[in-house]
């Protein structure tokens, strides 16, 4: 195996000369062991052996030392040369006249040779002479003076203390006041400065204790990683604070809770600001630098996957509210009102509500609940669901809102006319073969009939019965009118007028047939030759009814058409039941249907066009009229589905569709698939390692097909192939890398198109593309994953 070594500052008890036995307490040394492909060896157990060689690299060797260790969570190792398994001694070797080479070997594995560099140094010296030293400058020193080296040459100088180091005593303390202090530096620019010269390794000062521990792992640390980032690490199992003014701040938990002013936080809460100011306001601001056009704003996130925010815009003194990107609420700040779905609120209203394909909802309650309002005001509005109707108060009383004293309602009522003789003919000479044969003879009314009986019994205007007897087609009530040949005035066959000035119904024609032996029965049957009309109905005046048509039976119909049935008219409805309307004809020129539940309430809006401009739109409501699944077509000719909860049960996943480059026709379902280096924001099959590119798995394979696919048809965002980007899918993996578990990541591998187990921490960030649900203990297959990208 290979290694490669980062030294780190070795401190090297060699002196000038021959070192004295009783001086000697061996010689620091420390490193980072890194792997033939550059990255550190991480805890790891390791056996280092120094080898000194005498006159070259190949001398013969004087001393040797053997250190069974291990690296740090850095990949650091530090040992002491002379303290581990010793064969030879460093001591009493002519360092000056002789050069010695050190050798260093990991794990067997010999490293270059390091010369071995002679350093002037003493323990312990009564005196010594100017010309033991090198590099010595020009200026002699004074009394009471000490040489220290600046990096070019020695120089006199003065210690602080009077004392004869750079260090003074105080009792037990020592001190410094002369300058600053550099660790790792020679020029220090602050009162203490720890400086890391090895560029990847932090620069770290530690605090700990005893009951803390004194290991790299322990105490609190201020870092500067070899990156420049800069770190405040607690490493115990413990809180860590802010104090100012001696009094606890800021409160950081050992689960990263966050309490500012106070140690715990409330609830389910991460961050808790308890205010100092116990008499009036408390909280905070986002403050803005810009006083014109700034716009500070807070949001809201679950997983970077929905997001609200609501932020003060300071250009139209507007605060906002936005849901998923929708804006739902603006209150104005100048005009003081509120806006729900518009930016801009009407000035005359103090709230303005917009919305294209929903209603405002009233409160909704009994008449109980409703009567029982304490001190209503003027103008209040609710929606009574026991009468079914929205009620206002107004001057003192409940009053239906929209009703006018001029409306009527329809009720049933009596046959108008019942006549039961046979054979009378008026205007007639000869026997008449109807039962009531008139000719008027010119007059322009052939038949009046008036009834002034005010009793209990039903009252006729006009009753016609024909009996069973014989084969011939029956006609309760024939009739025929020819148009006036010289003008253009109406001519109807059978015409029915009723009035009532009670609750009662009014029928203005009323037919019932009774055939039970299987032939057909028509109350009213109208027939057109050509393209004339057979059944016409006109109501002129509000709520009236221009036909009706009831059936007793659940078996019965109230009309049957066999055949087309058209309804014209910008103002015809088709009321299909007490629940179902079909408008012909509705504000945008489209037909409209709604629908309501039994309780009345509307549940079903479809039209054919909702918008001057846009198209189809069908509303679903639930049983209170709120609008639950939208489907519509938008005025930039995209279709949209809003809806509270979507169900698919064809599928498991989320996919888009890609163009995928496969020159070799690789792809197939649970291919794994990376962006395509070329920019053209197409995919390639996965062929590379903890690849930083990967996209997703081609969705379909072991029959798990994707639930729902997104593409924009010619567009770069489209393509053929459904690659899966979240949710559950078959990937096919490589277990040679080994094997895979429930729970595992999973990444790319030079196979291509297949996943492996992702072992390496250090690599996974940005290469992961979800977690395994099922095992693959060796070989190649197909494991599900749950697509999740890292």
């Amino acid at each position: 195996m290979h290694f490669r070594l980062l030294l780190l500052p070795c401190f090297a008890l060699l002196a000038n000369g021959p070192l004295q036995a009783q001086l000697f307490n061996g010689m620091n040394y420390q490193a980072v062991l890194r792997d033939a492909q550059g990255d550190p060896m991480t805890n790891q157990a390791v056996t280092l052996t120094f080898n000194v060689r005498q006159g070259s690299a190949v001398g013969p060797i004087v001393f040797t030392d053997t250190h069974a260790t291990s690296t740090n969570d850095r990949g650091l190792v530090n040992v002491v040369i002379g303290k581990g398994t010793v064969a030879g001694s460093l001591v009493g070797l002519d360092y000056a006249g002789t050069d010695y080479y050190l050798v260093v070997y990991v794990n067997g594995a010999g490293l270059p040779a390091q010369r071995l560099e002679a350093v002037p140094m003493s323990y312990k010296a009564t005196h010594m002479q100017l010309s033991d030293l090198t590099d010595v400058g020009n200026t002699a020193p004074a009394l009471g003076q000490v040489l220290q080296y600046n990096g070019l040459e020695w120089v006199p100088g003065t210690v602080a203390g009077g004392g004869g180091g750079l260090w003074s005593a105080n009792g037990s303390d020592i001190y410094y006041a002369a300058g600053d202090v550099g660790i790792g530096t020679v020029s220090p620019q602050y009162g203490l400065q720890v400086h890391q010269p090895a560029s990847s390794t932090p620069s770290v000062f530690q605090l700990s204790t005893v009951g803390s521990g004194n290991t790299s792992s322990d105490g609190l640390q201020l870092r500067v990683e070899g990156n420049g980032e800069a770190q405040l690490r607690q490493r115990e199992n413990a809180a860590l604070s802010l104090w100012t003014n001696d009094i606890e701040r800021m409160h950081i938990n050992n689960a990263g809770k966050i309490g500012i002013n106070r140690q715990g936080v409330l609830g389910s809460s991460d961050l808790t600001i308890r205010s100092l100011n116990s008499t009036g306001y408390c909280g905070m601001y986002v403050e803005s630098p810009s006083a014109t056009n700034g716009q500070p704003f807070y949001g809201y996130a679950s997983d970077g996957l929905t997001r609200a925010w609501h932020y003060f815009d300071e250009v139209s003194d507007q605060w906002r509210l936005y849901v998923d990107g929708t804006q739902l609420l603006v209150v104005e700040g100048d005009d003081q009102n509120v806006g729900i779905n518009t930016l801009s609120p009407d000035p005359s209203a103090v709230l303005d509500v917009y919305s294209t394909n929903k209603g405002f909802l009233l409160p909704r309650m009994t008449t109980a609940q409703r009567t029982a309002i304490s001190t209503p005001a003027d103008g209040l509005l609710v929606y009574d669901t026991n009468l079914a109707k929205t009620m206002q108060y107004s001057g003192g009383a409940w009053q239906q809102l929209g009703a006018g004293a001029g409306s009527s309602q329809w009720v049933d009522d009596a046959y108008g006319i019942s006549y039961s003789a046979d054979g009378v003919g008026i205007g007639t000479g000869s026997s008449p073969l109807a039962s009531l044969n008139l000719n008027n003879g010119g007059a322009p009314i052939a038949l009046a009939s008036t009834t002034n009986y005010s009793g209990g019994l039903a009252t006729y205007g006009l009753q016609s019965t024909v009996g069973s007897t014989g084969t011939g087609t029956r006609y309760a009530l024939h009739g025929v009118a020819n148009a006036p040949s010289g003008g253009t005035a109406s001519a109807y066959g059978v015409y029915g007028t009723a009035g009532a000035t009670s609750a009662s119904d009014v029928y203005g024609v009323y037919g019932l047939a009774s055939a039970t032996n299987g032939g057909n029965g028509y109350g009213v049957y109208g027939r057109a030759n050509g393209a004339n009309t057979g059944v016409f109905g006109y109501a002129p005046d509000a709520n009236g009814i221009a036909i009706h048509g009831v059936a007793d039976q659940t078996s019965g119909s109230a009309a049957q058409f066999d055949g087309d049935v058209r309804v014209n008219g910008t103002a015809s409805q088709l009321y299909l039941g007490d629940h179902c309307t079909l408008y012909t004809y509705s504000s945008n020129g489209a037909p409209r249907m709604y629908m309501s539940n039994a309780a009345g309430t509307g549940t079903v809006d479809l039209t054919a066009q909702y918008t001057a401009s846009g198209g189809a739109r069908m509303l679903l409501k639930d049983d209170g009229g709120t609008t639950r699944i939208t489907m519509l077509v938008q005025t930039n000719d995209r279709g949209r589905v809003i809806t509270d909860e979507l169900e698919i049960k064809g599928g498991a996943d989320l996919a888009e569709h890609f163009e995928v480059i496969d020159a070799e026709g690789l792809v197939e379902p649970g291919m794994l698939v990376s962006i395509a280096e070329d920019g053209s924001g197409r995919l390639v099959p996965s062929t590379r390692p903890y690849d930083h590119r990967v996209a997703g798995v081609v969705s379909g394979a072991n029959g798990v097909m994707p639930g729902l696919t997104l593409r924009q048809e010619g567009t770069t965002a489209d393509g053929e192939v459904p690659v899966a980007l979240n949710g559950r899918v078959y990937v096919w993996a490589d277990a040679t890398y080994g094997p895979i578990a429930p729970g595992d990541l999973l990444t790319s591998s030079d196979r291509a198109g297949h996943a492996m187990k992702a072992s390496d921490p250090e690599r996974t960030s940005g290469t992961v593309i979800g977690k395994a649900m099922t095992t693959l203990d060796s070989g190649t297959g197909l494991v599900l994953v749950l697509v999740n990208l890292q």
